[in-house]
């Protein structure tokens, strides 16, 4: 038999109110980094039990006391929140991020030095069984556009194809720029795993999401053997752990 525990709500009004206060004090402290906690994080998430809130509570305690060391640290925790906190803003109906005037740039840079190139699908890709399995639309569209990132080299020494050779080197499709194409972030999300797992695409670095580390993905040719017993599974690599706990040890 199950005992079920009940909590004194008032307890409860108690933690989620010191949460509220020492989210506050934070947000003070890691200004010097240039960050500031929307009011939104001051609420408190809907953990489900008491025990979660308390054990909440206590690492952010900590991590207040403790104090940040450096500008990483305060990456990791600001990224930490929006993680915990993620249900409330959908719930509240989050507005889409607007896309930053440097991501606007590059994406202009990158419109303007791409008129000239066309993107090429190899004939057996177009009708081989792992194409035709798609159901996606997202996912074809960013097919085309990971193909319109190949980089070939020109040898005008040779003749035929011999004078085209691919260089072989990762690349990179950050979200902003899935917006600039017109994907909403889950859709581009959706995508890249759907792509992964039909065998397209591998990832080659995964990035933590933090400024500057972005993620790097390479075409593969796994969807040669799709659906057959020679196909290799990959599993998608899972978001790198900041190591939060370290911060209350």
């Amino acid at each position: 038999m199950k005992m079920t525990i009940h909590y004194d709500p008032g307890e409860i009004s108690k933690v989620k109110r010191e949460i509220r206060i020492v989210l506050s004090e934070i947000n003070k402290k890691i200004r010097s980094f240039g960050y500031l906690i929307p009011p939104l994080y001051y609420q408190t998430p809907s953990f489900g039990n008491y025990s979660s809130l308390l054990s909440y509570y206590n690492f952010l305690r900590e991590i207040n006391l403790k104090g940040f060391l450096d500008q990483k640290s305060a990456d990791e925790f600001v990224s930490f929140l929006r993680f915990v906190h993620a249900p409330i803003f959908r719930a509240t109906g989050e507005k889409k991020p607007k896309t930053t005037s440097r991501a606007k740039a590059n994406w202009d840079s990158y419109m303007s030095r791409s008129k000239g190139w066309s993107a090429r699908i190899s004939f057996e890709l177009l009708h081989g069984l792992a194409f035709k399995s798609l159901r996606y639309a997202p996912a074809i569209k960013v097919l085309i556009y990971f193909h319109e990132k190949i980089k070939v080299n020109v040898d005008r020494r040779k003749r035929g194809n011999k004078r085209y050779k691919v260089v072989d080197e990762p690349m990179r499709f950050t979200y902003h720029e899935a917006e600039c194409r017109g994907l909403s972030r889950q859709q581009f999300s959706k995508a890249l795993k759907v792509l992964h797992e039909c065998g397209f695409l591998d990832v080659v670095t995964h990035g933590s999401g933090l400024e500057g580390d972005f993620s790097e993905y390479a075409l593969s040719n796994r969807w040669r053997q799709y659906r057959t017993s020679e196909f290799k599974k990959v599993k998608f690599p899972e978001s790198p752990s900041y190591g939060f706990r370290s911060f209350a040890t």
